[in-house]
């Protein structure tokens, strides 16, 4: 992979793993959005993550697939095995997050699954239960699209299951290897990265203000791009009369997309900044609404703001 997927696929599990909880990915593990309450989630929010969480999987078994490529030798059983299992574990948490709203109990009980037990499965064993699953997938892809189950990640299981089925050490085309991959990946990542503006950014920021500390870490986590204006920043500091050394808990939003929360000293930041000019709108509770417009945004640079909310 190159460098900035690497780093990406890094912001992505970073992200994954602080809501590891939604997961089956060990014994213990629940991935049903009416319990997701326990970590504080909306259960909208909990089925994207539950969604992004498939598709960072997917991303994670064609990365080691290409680094397999690179090394010039062919996926062995051993690890033909591990990325299948990956697939089907998560496959199979996107179908059960859509079995859980529905209270399907009996397909629940079908695709539940735990990365450990799938690993220790036998050759067939395993084969059987990823046909079952890929069967499941199949009958029921027209309503768990939105779940992260699409005709291509069917086909990609399928797929999983033959290359399992057959693999064995031996030569391969390297380079023709790696350009399909590499095809794949970028396919993944733009689809990851749409995924996560526009759906787990919205619903998070319902969370901006009941638990800014999970929001900020969420952002933080998901603030590496790829854009030209990398390493350009807007940083800024909100007071207020009552709160002359910072104002906390102000939600700050850039030209309209990004959203951020002031911290206890009333500090917040943007990074990776594109240049130009930039809106700043501020909210709080208990204070006018405020907009800063047409401000200047150097590219490379740490370009600061500070303003003075005024009390309703």
């Amino acid at each position: 992979m190159k460098t900035i997927q690497e780093s990406r696929l890094n912001a992505y599990l970073a992200i994954t793993s602080s809501f590891s909880f939604l997961f089956p990915g060990e014994e213990g593990a629940t991935v049903n959005p009416k319990a997701s309450s326990a970590g504080g989630l909306k259960p909208a929010l909990a089925q994207a993550l539950i969604t992004f969480n498939g598709m960072v999987t997917s991303i994670k078994a064609d990365a080691e697939v290409h680094s397999e490529s690179i090394k010039g030798t062919a996926t062995d059983k051993s690890m033909a095995k591990d990325a299948l299992a990956v697939l089907v574990n998560g496959t199979a948490a996107s179908l059960y997050a859509y079995f859980a709203t529905i209270n399907n109990n009996a397909m629940l009980e079908k695709t539940n699954f735990y990365i450990s037990r799938l690993r220790r499965l036998k050759d067939n064993d395993l084969i059987a239960t990823a046909g079952s699953l890929a069967a499941i997938a199949t009958t029921y892809a027209g309503v768990t699209k939105d779940y992260g189950v699409s005709e291509e990640s069917i086909a990609s299981l399928r797929a999983a299951i033959l290359a399992y089925e057959t693999a064995k050490p031996q030569p391969r085309n390297m380079v023709a290897d790696r350009a399909s991959v590499n095809k794949r990946l970028t396919t993944k990542f733009k689809e990851a990265d749409t995924f996560l503006k526009k759906v787990v950014n919205k619903l998070m920021l319902a969370h901006a203000t009941t638990d800014p500390d999970m929001y900020n870490v969420f952002l933080t986590n998901r603030s590496i791009v790829s854009n030209p204006s990398r390493g350009t920043q807007l940083k800024g500091k909100v007071i207020s009369s009552k709160a002359p050394k910072g104002l906390a808990n102000v939600l700050v939003t850039i030209d309209g997309g990004a959203v951020t929360v002031t911290g206890a000293t009333g500090l917040f930041a943007f990074k990776d900044v594109n240049p130009g000019t930039v809106t700043l709108t501020f909210s709080a509770p208990g204070y006018q609404a405020t907009t800063l417009s047409n401000i200047s945004v150097k590219q490379g640079q740490l370009n600061n703001q500070k303003l003075e909310l005024v009390a309703a």
